[in-house]
């Protein structure tokens, strides 16, 4: 199985919680591509949600809390009050 990570372009309007890695079956696999994502480009807070729900469906669950509490800690900043 090959995973591809799209440009930071074609990887905008993706859908968030990665349904490919359901159908696959492989999130091991897609963690390995989701952590090359990161290292290209760790700003990308969609590609570290994904990477953490392929953690997550791989049985590593303190994987996923450690990559999500840095992604909301890394967020934090974005969010603004609706006013």
């Amino acid at each position: 199985m090959q995973l591809v990570l799209r440009s930071r372009a074609e990887h905008r309007g993706r859908v968030v919680g990665t349904p490919g890695i359901d159908r696959r079956g492989q999130p091991a696999d897609a963690a390995v591509a989701f952590e090359r994502g990161v290292a290209l480009d760790a700003a990308d807070i969609e590609i570290r949600n994904n990477l953490a729900y392929a953690h997550l469906k791989a049985q590593n669950p303190d994987k996923a809390i450690q990559v999500l509490a840095q992604v909301l800690a890394d967020s934090r900043p974005r969010v603004r009050a609706a006013t």
